[in-house]
């Protein structure tokens, strides 16, 4: 082979290690269901989207939004919408301890939102031994 067609080869395994680290494996990004931001009570059980316990514990689209998901259904790859994240956005303000708390005592969050919300809490100085309710 020649060294011109190895540069070439060389550029083109490289060009796509390149594009497939920017493509990940197929997956795109999990946002909000739609049923947890639209100010419907989808399942009819008087919640609505925030207020409402699926939403609160799961609003994620690979789930069932206002119907509750399965924990062995639910997505736990890297490219899912941070639960402890929407918790903050959708919280009234001042309001943002209790349901940091909530989320901590009811274990709603996976390691990563755990962590951060302890930083928020710490940071914070909020003491969730009080019951934040």
């Amino acid at each position: 082979m020649s060294k011109v067609y190895q540069s070439g080869a060389i550029v083109a395994i490289f060009l796509l290690l390149i594009a497939s680290a920017f493509s990940g494996s197929g997956q795109t990004a999990i946002g909000i269901h739609e049923e947890c931001e639209d100010a419907m009570d989808n399942d009819l059980d008087g919640d609505i989207d925030f207020a409402d316990s699926e939403c609160f514990f799961y609003p994620f689209e690979d789930g069932n939004a206002e119907n509750p998901t399965p924990i062995d259904q639910r997505y736990t790859g890297s490219l899912y919408v941070s639960l402890f994240d929407w918790h903050l956005e959708q919280t009234p303000p001042g309001l943002e301890s209790g349901t940091i708390c909530f989320g901590l005592d009811s274990d709603a969050y996976n390691d990563d939102d755990e962590s951060k919300a302890m930083n928020w809490v710490n940071e914070n100085n909020v003491d969730c031994s009080q019951g934040q309710l």
